[in-house]
């Protein structure tokens, strides 16, 4: 009973980090445009901020995220 006990909870904590690791990822959706020079920064407008990216080798990678507060600057968490 107690290996069984063991085995379930490891299964649920393995469920959990897939399951955290695939939303997370997609959380991160890149820009619609094209990546085509390092460097370059996209962003995606958010319902109440943005997702800022940047072009490197070709592939978007997440930056940082930001909400705009009530004077309207982007504020980074």
């Amino acid at each position: 009973m107690k290996a069984l006990t063991k085995m379930l909870g490891t299964l649920a904590v393995g469920l959990s980090l897939t399951i955290g690791t695939a939303s997370s990822q997609s959380f991160e959706t890149p820009p619609a445009s094209e990546c085509t020079a390092n460097g370059v920064i996209g962003s995606v407008d958010l319902l109440n901020g943005q997702r800022v990216f940047m072009c490197q080798n070709g592939e978007w990678r997440f930056l940082y995220e930001c909400t705009f507060d009530a004077s309207g600057y982007c504020v980074i968490h």
